[in-house]
């Protein structure tokens, strides 16, 4: 089988592919999947709007290859400790070490949005729907 496209998914895209392969089934086909379903629903940290928004602006705002900012929506770090591994990644990808002046600026920059959106975050219990609650404990 060959790949025809690859693209990043955020916990929300990973949330909707699996329900809409479930459909109307009271359970999973693969345990597998039902795993992975919990884990997305027990991590995601935003809700789907306020993820969907924080992506779009960190790939066409702060110019975040997709791949990365995906990953920032889903852990949605914090710290400038937290945050380091994904600057390392934006050098990798642009294959360049950023000035300190341009590291220090995209770091407070980055740091400052996150934040924001960490404002929105709710406990991870709110997020997940009643119905979804009562699939999860199936």
């Amino acid at each position: 089988m060959e790949i025809e496209h690859e693209e990043p998914l955020m916990l929300w895209d990973i949330i909707k592919l699996l329900k809409k392969r479930k459909g109307d089934a009271d359970y999973w086909d693969i345990a597998d999947q039902r795993r992975t379903y919990e884990y997305a629903i027990n991590k995601v940290r935003l809700n789907e709007d306020d993820a969907r928004e924080l992506l779009k602006e960190l790939i066409d705002n702060v110019h975040i290859p997709k791949i990365i900012a995906v990953q920032l929506v889903d852990i949605l770090p914090i710290t400038i400790d937290e945050l380091e591994p994904f600057l390392q990644q934006i050098e990798l990808y642009r294959d360049e070490t950023l000035p300190k002046e341009e590291r220090e600026t995209l770091t407070k920059k980055l740091l400052d949005i996150l934040r924001e959106y960490w404002k929105k975050a709710k406990p991870l219990t709110s997020i997940i729907s009643e119905e979804e609650k009562e699939e999860k404990e199936i």
